[in-house]
């Protein structure tokens, strides 16, 4: 598995009643871009899995599915090579 820096555009809500002029406003301005940095556990044709850790008995902790549509940037910053683990 690679291990990929994405850069992706998150959401926003508001949980609360909000001034409808001034939440306009606001959003004009929001920067709604992350960063994930994980390990590469799968992509499919509409979203790219990764975990934040991965153990030696293969389990996989906190995983983020990220629709491909809101991915902006990505970089491998770990290849895996072929036959090895990384």
């Amino acid at each position: 598995m690679n291990i990929e820096k994405v850069g992706w555009l998150d959401t926003h809500s508001e949980p609360s009643w909000a001034d409808r002029v001034e939440l306009l406003d606001e959003i004009k301005t929001m920067d709604l871009l992350c960063y994930t940095i994980g390990y590469v556990l799968a992509e499919t044709g509409d979203r790219l899995i990764l975990a934040a850790t991965w153990s030696n008995n293969d389990m996989v902790g906190e995983v983020v599915v990220i629709p491909r549509r809101a991915i902006v940037s990505r970089s491998v910053l770990v290849e895996e090579k072929k036959g090895e683990g990384i």
